[in-house]
């Protein structure tokens, strides 16, 4: 009889075990299972997010290309002391401006040194044409025939061909001589005292300048001149 009892009490306990092992593995499977599914919502958490962080990265892509597409616009450029800016110059080059995406500072440092450029170079090409006039003046006045002592009887000889054969059009031909200096020139000096020695003292050109005349046709063989 008490070893019914024992075996029995056995019995019970291994059920007892039994029914304790299966509550732990309901514990464990449960456990698995809400870890299972609060990785499965944080994953979807992430991935809302992720989409909500592309939707906001897009949406600033496109206010940032319609803010690039707007030109830029810049207030009137300054230029340096004692010179004026080329307004066709400035229209021509605004847009590379734009397009380069250089506000006004920047945009105006350029425009300064191109003045700056375009002055320097004027500047330069002034000395050597006026080094260039300096040239033919010393070569003038070192003609033996025309320079020296006979240097104002030269340009008084010049003054008279002008006069005489320049016509209505002296006054024009004075001006463009005195502007670009071809007065000083050798060449052409002598060759306006040479024309100024064919005037006669009541200021009018000698018939046929004084010189022999050369028929037409020997100066133009080839034309068809009878």
């Amino acid at each position: 009889m008490a070893d019914e009892n024992a075996e029995q009490g056995d019995l019970l306990k291994d059920d007892a075990g039994k029914a304790a092992d299966g509550d732990k593995g309901s514990d464990a499977a449960k456990a698995a299972a809400d870890a299972g599914k609060g990785a499965a919502d944080d994953a979807g958490k992430d991935k809302a997010a992720d989409a909500d962080q592309g939707k906001d990265d897009g949406k600033k892509a496109a206010d940032d290309k319609g803010k690039a597409a707007e030109p830029i616009t810049y207030a009137e450029f300054k230029a340096p002391e004692g010179m004026t800016l080329d307004k066709a110059a400035l229209e021509g080059v605004t847009p590379m401006f734009q397009k380069l995406g250089l506000n006004q500072e920047q945009a105006q440092e350029l425009v300064t040194f191109y003045a700056n450029q375009v002055k320097t170079a004027g500047e330069a090409n002034a000395k050597a044409w006026g080094e260039t006039i300096k040239s033919w003046q010393t070569a003038l006045k070192a003609d033996e025939e025309f320079g020296g002592a006979k240097l104002e009887e030269t340009q008084s000889l010049a003054a008279k061909a002008i006069d005489a054969y320049g016509g209505k059009d002296a006054p024009e031909i004075r001006e463009f001589m005195k502007t670009y200096g071809l007065g000083d020139h050798p060449a052409f000096a002598r060759f306006l005292a040479r024309a100024g020695r064919t005037v006669r003292e009541d200021g009018l050109p000698r018939p046929n300048g004084g010189a022999q005349v050369r028929d037409a046709r020997a100066l133009y063989p080839n034309s068809n001149m009878n």
